[in-house]
């Protein structure tokens, strides 16, 4: 999601995105020309599966790109089977298609993610908008009781914007319906049910295009360390950056990225198999007074406090009382108190099973989690 700055000429800030690119490398991307324009409704995705490809489709069952009599390339498709659009997903947005019936009906599926969706029956005797939510809950929504013609061409539109869908066929509105509980983002999908037998082509959709920034990414190379979690931004200076490694401990910038140094002064705790680790996961800067700072550790008890910028640390776990296995991953600072913080933790299985045997879950460890919050600027702490 991007947010839309208005920024005064006199003093415009041209704002930076860091992102971690594998272990210790940092990307710097600024706009460039300027802040971005918004543009009007423009092609999102089209395909006329010419050549006989259908790029970005996963096509089930008996669904394949064939040519009919007249030599046309289009999306065919017989039996209950799917095919689903699967590169890209939108929110408001209009689908354009053409649809040929030889028998049955076909599901025109809108807004689709994962097994909820909208979709639109259009058959030889009916055509219908139903929905789909919660999983395996289909709802009927509207009913016209109208005929289709086999062995034509049909022009189909759906057309979405918020809790209003609207179905046209041949340019006329068939069906607007105004949802109370809308699904409001997904992908476009065809379902052929049984005994049916579909031609689809000609698949446009239409949406508000995203604003073009002209990115430049520039690689800054990162601080040492070997596996980086936050990246910070001092909010009142943008050239000031931290971030956080579970080898390196905290790493600042205080030219924008282009070189790095470790902070870890008053920071004691250590790990990994030589001792000589500082594993620090999160850190948080005060939005009140960006020279506060905290900082938590990983799988292992530890939370510091630096109230001059990172620049010195002090330990703040009275109250703590988990030992190991405890990873903070973040702090929250009361928007009123900066004297109020909660800090957010995990804890790994072996930490609180009776025999300090791992858990697992369905893909990793099974970790349960707890909040500390401290009302005095971190001496004291206490779960909640």
């Amino acid at each position: 999601m991007r947010r839309k700055v208005n920024i005064p000429n006199s003093k415009r800030i041209i704002g930076s995105l860091f992102i971690f690119l594998g272990i210790t490398a940092l990307a710097i991307v600024t706009p460039v020309g300027g802040l971005p324009q918004g543009s009007g409704e423009t092609v999102l995705y089209q395909e006329d599966f010419e050549g006989g490809t259908a790029n970005g489709w996963d096509l089930g069952g008996n669904w394949k790109v064939v040519q009919d009599a007249q030599g046309n390339w289009a999306l065919h498709g017989q039996g209950h089977h799917w095919a689903q659009y699967t590169r890209d997903a939108w929110g408001d947005y209009t689908v354009k298609l053409r649809v040929k019936l030889i028998r049955g009906t076909i599901h025109l599926n809108y807004r689709v993610s994962n097994c909820t969706r909208y979709f639109i029956g259009f058959g030889e005797q009916s055509l219908y908008f139903n929905k789909t939510s919660p999983c395996e809950n289909h709802q009927e929504l509207r009913f016209l009781p109208e005929r289709h013609s086999t062995e034509r061409w049909y022009e189909i539109k759906i057309t979405g914007k918020g809790n209003k869908i609207d179905i046209y066929v041949d340019g006329l509105l068939k069906i607007s319906y105004v949802d109370p509980d809308p699904l409001l983002y997904g992908t476009i999908a065809l379902e052929t049910l049984e005994e049916s037998e579909v031609y689809v082509d000609d698949i446009t959709v239409l949406g508000q295009a995203p604003p073009t920034l002209g990115l430049r990414w520039t690689k800054t190379g990162g601080p040492l360390g070997g596996l980086g979690y936050d990246v910070r931004m001092r909010p009142d200076n943008p050239d000031m950056l931290y971030v956080t490694d579970a080898w390196s401990g905290v790493n600042m910038s205080e030219d924008g990225g282009h070189t790095w140094f470790a902070s870890n002064k008053g920071i004691i705790t250590r790990a990994g198999p030589s001792g000589d680790a500082i594993p620090i996961f999160s850190l948080t800067i005060d939005p009140h007074n960006p020279d506060i700072i905290w900082t938590g550790t990983q799988n292992t008890r530890g939370i510091y406090k630096s109230t001059d910028g990172g620049r010195k640390w002090v330990e703040k776990i009275n109250g703590i009382v988990e030992q190991e296995g405890i990873t903070f991953r973040g702090f929250t600072v009361d928007p009123r108190d900066s004297n109020i913080v909660y800090a957010a933790a995990e804890i790994s299985s072996f930490a609180w099973t009776a025999n300090g045997e791992e858990r697992m879950g369905r893909y990793f460890d099974l970790v349960k989690g707890v909040v500390y919050k401290t009302t005095d600027g971190g001496e004291h702490w206490a779960a909640i």
